[in-house]
């Protein structure tokens, strides 16, 4: 699963079926990228400027970790994936107070921190 979030600029991306999807200044897209088939088939950024955070989660490997660390949470990243990306679609939020709240302080916090405040925050 990947989570995308944009600070600054823009990214556009062509996806499978001639759709495009465009993630401008603190819009936030969660996909799910299947093995199976090519869901984007090219991307650009058109204002020659993108700034953001994008959290790859290789599915297996991060649900073991949600299980043995937060067992009382009951976490499935399959049912949210369902949730968000079934059939192959992409979910774009486009900006909002409450996501650019959770992202911004990502993009703030001291580098001597950032590797397990990035990993606390992104399970």
């Amino acid at each position: 699963m990947q989570i995308n979030h944009c600070l600054e600029g823009c990214y556009e991306c062509e996806l499978d079926g001639g759709a495009v999807s465009f993630l401008g200044e603190g819009d936030l897209c969660v996909d799910y990228l299947s093995k199976d088939k090519q869901v984007f088939l090219g991307s650009r950024i058109p204002l020659k400027k993108y700034r953001g955070i994008t959290v790859l989660l290789e599915m297996e490997t991060a649900q073991k970790t949600l299980d043995q660390g937060f067992q009382q949470a009951h976490i499935s990243l399959e049912q949210i994936k369902e949730r968000l990306c079934s059939d192959g679609r992409s979910l774009i939020i486009k900006s909002k107070h409450e996501i650019d709240h959770i992202f911004s302080e990502l993009y703030s916090v001291d580098e001597r921190i950032q590797v397990p405040y990035f990993w606390i925050t992104a399970m």
